[in-house]
């Protein structure tokens, strides 16, 4: 009967130091996922800023890649299902709960690359209709062409891109064709 009893009591003594370990386990892989989210997290806010900061299309590329790979490694870090928003450029409050939803972050990379682009020919094309030289017009509308040229690198299918190589070619060649009427009244 004691033998019995004492196998009872091991048997208890057993599931509940397995009970315990697997609570602590669970315990520390919460803290770790505390640690490493509070990490990314931090990584994610400062590729955001940077996002918005800078003049390089490169690195607000590169940002949005790492923006990318740190939620993927929070969802999968993540002891349950977890809710992940973030605000992005040009889309406010994006909200990832699967792994098939990073997808939106890539959508809104290529948002933020064409308004990155627009932004840089509107900014050079108003430069060059604020000039009266002919010479530095042509100059400031080369600039403004060789941007067209790097979108389309990037953004191929864009039509406002499309549109602008052609407008700017335009107005080169209406600017060499008045050059050219000027230099032969000249001569």
């Amino acid at each position: 009967m004691y033998l019995i009893l004492i196998a009872i009591v091991i048997i208890i003594v057993i599931y509940l130091s397995l009970k315990w370990n697997k609570l602590q386990s669970r315990a520390k892989s919460i803290k770790a996922f505390q640690f490493e989210y509070s990490q990314l997290s931090r990584i994610i806010d400062e590729s955001i800023k940077i996002i918005n900061q800078t003049k390089n299309i490169e690195t607000g590329i590169s940002r949005f890649d790492v923006i990318k790979e740190d939620v993927k490694r929070i969802i999968e870090i993540a002891p349950q299902p977890i809710k992940f928003s973030i605000s992005l450029p040009e889309n406010q409050d994006l909200s990832i709960n699967t792994l098939n939803d990073l997808n939106k972050i890539d959508e809104t990379k290529k948002i933020w690359i064409r308004l990155f682009f627009r932004e840089r020919i509107t900014t050079e094309l108003q430069k060059a209709n604020l000039l009266s030289d002919a010479k530095l017009k042509t100059i400031q509308l080369k600039k403004a062409l060789n941007v067209v040229l790097k979108a389309i690198e990037y953004i191929p299918e864009d039509q406002y891109i499309k549109e602008s190589i052609t407008g700017i070619e335009q107005m080169l060649s209406i600017l060499k064709s008045s050059h050219d009427d000027t230099t032969t009244t000249l001569n």
